[in-house]
């Protein structure tokens, strides 16, 4: 069986167009797959696991493709779509266009975008959704073991990059979108006051080098924004290096000019825990947010140059070590982009709102 882990596009394109079974790895199990407007591949599938219905999760590889492909959600769930995938999230949402109708159940279908990069870049070559479901006869336990799924002689080819023996991954959380209120369907990593939190209180973190000079700024102009205007967002700020360091003297002298007292400000070092808790990342330069996408490249949705969030083309540079007039400079500049920022978010949500 051949693996197209690490063939060309143009050989991946050319094996696909004739093919339908494959085997591939999510990050989190194996699963058997293959193109989702297949009907006749999807009822190859439905033979070999000895099954009759429907139900398989549909595999993307990014959020524009919800329209595309016409699977709509309640507008006011956005905040979740965009925080927690790609992640081992299944939605369920209304299939608009009955594209999948041959997959859906009651109008909705089952849609996910794997954390797997690799997985993603896969479905963007082939330039289909797929279908993914557990390898295993109907009733009985999902296969674990490559040495004994390959055994299957299933699969025309495979899509492989990095895998276990065992793959030991627990099932995906599955969260229904398609009616007016949240509905949880099954918890696995997440539980269902993980979305309703994120939905009463969304996150927004401020990051540069070490959070001493300017995400602290970002910090407390947002915090008092949030103040006054009875705003539900969560405000922090974080760093690349070991937290536990105070505010620097001048962004401190800078900021009590202003009437923010940061004393008590104590660095926070960039975790996966806090930024997976976090709606939306604002970096102060294109290289925090380079870094931060290496760190983990399923950021995307929600990362974003504090410059380039409200429309701006430079960066945020470091006044570290520099006179306190380049502190002042670097205040003015944030200011202006964190009050933009809410203008923004607040519109966005409250359109018939001017202003914040």
């Amino acid at each position: 069986m051949k693996n197209l882990a690490k063939l060309s596009e143009e050989k991946i394109k050319k094996i696909w167009a004739k093919s339908e079974i494959f085997l591939h790895y999510t990050g989190h199990m194996y699963g058997i797959g293959a193109a989702a407007l297949n009907q006749q591949a999807c009822r190859k599938i439905n033979d070999l696991k000895q099954r009759d219905g429907k139900g398989f999760i549909i595999l993307i590889p990014e959020i524009s493709w919800l329209e595309r492909y016409g699977l709509e959600y309640n507008h006011k769930f956005e905040k979740i779509i965009k925080q927690f995938w790609p992640a081992n999230l299944t939605l369920i949402l209304k299939d608009s266009q009955s594209k999948f109708s041959h997959l859906a159940m009651n109008g909705t279908v089952a849609v996910r975008i794997p954390d797997n990069p690799e997985l993603r870049e896969f479905i963007r070559t082939v330039d289909e959704p797929i279908v993914s479901t557990s390898i295993n006869n109907s009733g009985e336990s999902a296969l674990t073991s490559l040495s004994k799924i390959l055994k299957l002689k299933w699969f025309d080819f495979s899509f492989l990059p990095h895998t276990p023996e065992i793959a030991e991954g627990e099932p995906s959380t599955i969260l229904n979108l398609s009616k007016e209120n949240l509905e949880i369907i099954r918890e696995g990593r997440f539980a269902l006051s993980n979305f309703q939190e994120a939905l009463a209180h969304p996150k927004i973190i401020f990051v540069c080098t070490a959070n001493i000079c300017r995400s602290p700024m970002g910090d407390y102009i947002a915090r008092k924004i949030v103040e006054d205007e009875n705003l539900p967002y969560r405000i922090g700020s974080a760093g690349f290096l070991e937290g536990g360091i105070k505010i620097s003297q001048n962004s401190y002298k800078v900021l009590k000019e202003q009437g923010y007292d940061a004393s008590q400000h104590i660095s926070t070092s960039l975790t996966k825990e806090l930024v997976d808790d976090c709606w939306l990342i604002l970096t102060m330069t294109q290289e925090h947010k380079i870094r931060l996408k290496e760190l983990d490249p399923n950021l995307g949705n929600k990362i974003f140059t504090l410059s380039e969030y409200t429309g701006y083309t430079l960066d945020i540079d470091d006044p570290y070590g520099l006179e306190i007039s380049f502190y002042r400079k670097t205040f003015d500049a944030i200011n202006t982009r964190v009050r933009e920022m809410f203008d923004l978010i607040v519109n966005l949500e409250n359109p018939k709102r001017e202003g914040v």
